[in-house]
Formats: structure tokens, C-alpha cells, sequence
């Protein structure tokens, strides 16, 4: 599905796919912008936007639980709490699991292996998501962590097929392995905004392989990525129908990409730091019915970790 899907607004923080998949009675509203979006809303935003807003900190019963059992054999379970006080604020907490072991699945391509064509016990899913929501006056935060396990039966890339049985590989199942977490805290209020946010997001892959000439091995592929920044950004009114809105923004951004085989050591591994700052201007006018906007992004640049002696000091400190 090539949409661009949000949670509250925050780039990046949704999914299509169990491990973000909210009950329907934590959501406030779904917006929707249909059509071609890219260059305005981000990457990934070809067919359009859905934006799933959550309902508001302490908003909702202070405790709401379920569980379902699915069609496909899964079964899922939802737990949502909230509270409000004058002094610690209003704050809502959710959490969400999935889980499945999977169905026998048949590929008549595969007829003349030693399984006969059936896979079994390779297309288990297990999802996890929990969030919070936090709000004082001015103050809010917002924090997410998805998690999604997913074997897959299909044999991609040449993987061996029915790996639950093969020989060779110890039963080594294909599987993918995603982890996706957020947290942005803000302060805003008037014409003024100061926000904070780091972003992580993992991946593994798990590919049993049997080559002819090596035998048998397993291929990791493994990436993560980390970022952290913050944001300032103040607007003025002068006139009433002239708007002006001044920011600035800098990020740190942490990446490392590995390839681990067993068997015949082929291990391969990257790793990049980038520090990036840009600031913006954006002009609005509102002349009777029509309104005209102009932006312009000043000084944007992204600096490898060499580039800075302040880059250098956080390369060094790079998590392993």
C-alpha cells in the first residue's frame, strides 16, 4: 500500500500492518487526503494521507479492555487507561498485542520437494504496540513503540522452502523483525512552539540458505536508525492579514546497516552519522477571500559527523 499514514501528525509514526493497529474507540476522528501528496506531505505519500487521531489525554473511560478471536485463527487483546488531575495533567495509556501461528499453506511448485508441496509451521505473527499521551497546560508529550515479528512461508530470495523441516539449517525459519519508536514532547503556546523528538526504528531479516557448495547457512540482514532533534518556530501578526512565521530546526541522525552469515563468514557492516540544521521563513497573506503563501527554507545543509568538530564529538558517541 503506498499511502502515507500518520498517527497525531507525527511523520513517520503510523503503519499498515498489525503492529499499529489502535482500537476504533481510541480514535477521535481519521482524516483523509486523497491523491498524489509527496512533495508536500513526504515520502511514501502516492495514492494519499490518512492521519489516525487519537482521542485527546484523559479523554475516553479510564479503563476499556477486549479481546477478539480472528478468523484467520489469531487472537488480539486492547487495554486503554486514562486519568486527569490539576497537578500531574491529563494522560492516556493504550496497549495492544496480536498473535498467530499462521495456517499450513501448499505450492504446487514445489510439489516434488520432500514437505510435498506443504509448509508448516512458518507463518507465525506476533505485534505489539503500546503508546502514551500526556498533557499540563502547555506542556504535552507523546510516545509510541511498535513491534512486529512475522515468519514468512514463501521461500523468498532462494530461502530454503519448508524451514521448520529442512535439514541443515536447525530449523530456522524466514522471518522479519520490525521495531518502531517515537517520542515528541512540545511546548506551545501563542504564536510560540519549542519541540523535542527522537525516532528509532529497527529491522532484522532471518534467511535460512543451503548452498551447494558451502551447505547450509543463515544470512541476517540487519538495520536501525536513531534520530533526535528539536524545533523552534514563532509567529507574528502585523497586520491582522499578514502572517509571518520564523523557525529553525536541527537533527541527528544515527545509521548502521549489517549483514551477519554464519557458516562462511562474510560479515559486512556500514555506518553513517549526519547532523543536519535548516531554518524557514513562511509568509501568509489573506487579501479579503484569497489567501497567498510563501515559504522559503534558509541555510538547510546535512553535515557528515567529519564535517563538525561538534559532529566529530557526537560520532564518537555513537551507540554500538
Amino acid at each position: 500500500m503506498r499511502a502515507l499514514v500518520w498517527n497525531d501528525g507525527i511523520i513517520g509514526s503510523g503503519s499498515v500492518g498489525r503492529d499499529f493497529a489502535p482500537d476504533l474507540e481510541d480514535l477521535a476522528r481519521l482524516e483523509v487526503v486523497r491523491g498524489p501528496g509527496s512533495a508536500f506531505y513526504g515520502q511514501g505519500a502516492f495514492f494519499g494521507v490518512l492521519n489516525a487521531v487519537s482521542l485527546a489525554p484523559g479523554e475516553g473511560p479510564k479503563l476499556a479492555a477486549a479481546a477478539a478471536l480472528l478468523s484467520d485463527g489469531g487472537s488480539r487483546a486492547h487495554v486503554r487507561g486514562s486519568l486527569t488531575s490539576e497537578r500531574a495533567g491529563a494522560a492516556s495509556v493504550a496497549v495492544s498485542a496480536y498473535g498467530s501461528t499462521g495456517s499450513t499453506h501448499f505450492f504446487e511448485e514445489f510439489a516434488g520437494t520432500p514437505s510435498a508441496g506443504f509448509v508448516r509451521d512458518a507463518d507465525g505473527e506476533t505485534a505489539l504496540r503500546g503508546s502514551l499521551r500526556w498533557r499540563l497546560g502547555d506542556l504535552s508529550l507523546d510516545a509510541a513503540f511498535n513491534r512486529r515479528d512475522k515468519e514468512i512461508p514463501t521461500a523468498t530470495f532462494g530461502t530454503v522452502f519448508d524451514p521448520a523441516h529442512a535439514s541443515g539449517t536447525g530449523g530456522t525459519v524466514e522471518s522479519t523483525l520490525d521495531n518502531r519508536g517515537y517520542l515528541e514532547a512540545r511546548y506551545e503556546r501563542s504564536a510560540l512552539l519549542l519541540r523535542l523528538y527522537g525516532d528509532y526504528a529497527a529491522y532484522t531479516g532471518t534467511y535460512p540458505y543451503v548452498d551447494a557448495e558451502t551447505g547450509p547457512f543463515v544470512l541476517e540482514d540487519v538495520g536501525s536508525g536513531f534520530g533526535v532533534g528539536g524545533e523552534a518556530r514563532v509567529s507574528f501578526t502585523a497586520p491582522a492579514w499578514n502572517r509571518l512565521t520564523l523557525g529553525a530546526e536541527a537533527a541527528r541522525q544515527d545509521l548502521e546497516i549489517e549483514n551477519l552469515i554464519s557458516g562462511p563468514q562474510m560479515d559486512f557492516r556500514h555506518q553513517r552519522v549526519a547532523v543536519s540544521v535548516a531554518g524557514y521563513a513562511v509568509d501568509e497573506l489573506q487579501l479579503g477571500p484569497v489567501r497567498v503563501t510563501a515559504d522559503q527554507s534558509m541555510f538547510p545543509a546535512t553535515l557528515s559527523a567529519d564535517q563538525l568538530p561538534l559532529g566529530r564529538l557526537l560520532r564518537d558517541s555513537t551507540f554500538t
